[in-house]
């Protein structure tokens, strides 16, 4: 091919694109996808997963006529689901497009109840696990039961999670509650009594605003909001993470609160008996356990009742740094009863924000932060879901905006 001939076909080629994207427009990615909403699992169910929506922010160009375009940007929603244990995609659901971005009404997870989802897609819809067949639907509740459908919410807000009796729980636009079956398709009217009691209110209706659905992420703002500076055992041994002058001022007194400030914090252990229901330290059997010094640390608490233990060895998660600074990620690692330190990993987060009991991984999401550092390293803004396995500390993690997952399957 000569060189004129090579020109002209390049030159074809350009004008033949720019031809296709006069007449037909286009639709480019915007922001990539980024999780919408909690993470939910059926954790600690035997082969769990978790499941997550994503949001993409496109635009496209829209033809008005001839030669005129007008851009329109939307976004994509997709639900997720992944392995509990390593992250592995199991199945995916395209759940639409928006022009219009009104979050309390946009596609989102109500809740998981075993091997159901419960979604909210312009309406309810409940899917299998992990394959994501639909269930049952507003269509088919209507179909089945026209009378009691009547009463389901036109919002997402009016359905909850409830631990105890597990269930989906709608609030219905008759203002009683009632639960949904997805198998049967069937809804059954439940008094407010029968909601576990989660609030200080004396109101029976105010039990469902404060519902804690089992299998949600939680957030927070901080990860000592995560953390406890002590704690008991039913055996009467009291172990406490704390600073020197901590340990100058302990008394019968049981010091209890979070971790706070850019110290370093060593395993300190003593005796206590109950004195009624209140338990009175030892002071003179307070000793160190170990050499270790861990930055920033404090015990993971698992949920509001109990700290994160591991058995065999007996043995508490931490979260600690390795070395102080806002961009320095936090570690989980696994102390045991005597101060030593049986694995340390890092979750590679600077900024995490969310975490999910998965029963035996804990899963941490955030960022690896570090806003205009020189280190490119330091720089990676990519959101991601990091997986700790509590009884060996393997990480696999996942990056939300590509699916790209580390380390890499095998093949």
């Amino acid at each position: 091919m000569t060189r004129r001939r090579a020109a002209s076909l390049f030159l074809f080629l350009v004008f033949a694109g720019f031809t296709a994207l006069l007449f037909y427009g286009s639709d480019r990615q915007v922001r990539p996808p980024q999780q919408f909403g909690r993470i939910w699992t059926n954790a600690p169910k035997e082969g769990a997963v978790l499941a997550f929506v994503t949001r993409e922010e496109r635009e496209r160009s829209i033809k008005v006529s001839r030669g005129r375009f007008r851009s329109e940007q939307y976004d994509r929603y997709v639900l997720q689901v992944h392995s509990g244990t390593d992250g592995a995609l199991l199945g995916s659901l395209a759940l639409g497009e928006s022009l219009v971005r009104q979050d309390a009404q946009m596609p989102q997870i109500l809740g998981i109840v075993g091997d159901v989802l419960w979604l909210w897609r312009e309406g309810l819809e409940a899917r299998s696990l992990p394959g994501l067949e639909l269930l049952c639907d507003t269509a088919r509740l209507r179909q089945r039961a026209p009378e009691q459908a009547a009463v389901l919410p036109t919002e997402p807000k009016g359905y909850a999670v409830s631990p105890q009796p597990h269930g989906l729980v709608l609030r219905g636009r008759d203002a009683r509650l009632y639960t949904l079956h997805a198998h049967e398709a069937t809804i059954t009217e439940l008094g407010y009594e029968q909601l576990p009691t989660t609030t200080f209110s004396q109101q029976l209706e105010d039990r469902f605003d404060h519902l804690r659905p089992p299998g949600r992420s939680r957030t927070f703002t901080h990860p000592y909001n995560l953390l406890e500076t002590t704690f008991l055992t039913r055996t009467g041994q009291w172990y406490g993470l704390l600073v020197e002058a901590e340990r100058q001022k302990l008394g019968e007194y049981v010091p209890r609160g979070r971790p706070h400030g850019d110290v370093a914090r060593r395993l300190y252990h003593a005796t206590y008996t109950l004195d009624g229901n209140h338990p009175r330290l030892d002071p003179s059997t307070a000793a160190a356990l170990g050499d270790e010094r861990l930055l920033q640390a404090g015990f993971l608490i698992r949920n509001d009742q109990s700290l994160w233990d591991v058995p065999e060895p007996s043995s508490t998660l931490v979260l600690a740094k390795e070395a102080l600074g806002e961009d320095e990620p936090w570690q989980v690692v696994r102390l045991a009863r005597d101060g030593t330190v049986l694995w340390r990993t890092s979750t590679e987060l600077a900024d995490p924000g969310e975490i999910l009991d998965l029963g035996t991984h804990v899963l941490l999401v955030g960022l690896r932060s570090g806003h205009g550092h020189p280190d490119p390293t330091r720089s990676d803004r990519r959101e991601r879901l990091v997986w700790i396995d509590q009884a060996t500390g393997a990480r696999s993690t996942l990056f939300v905006a590509t699916g790209e997952r580390q380390p890499a399957p095998c093949p």
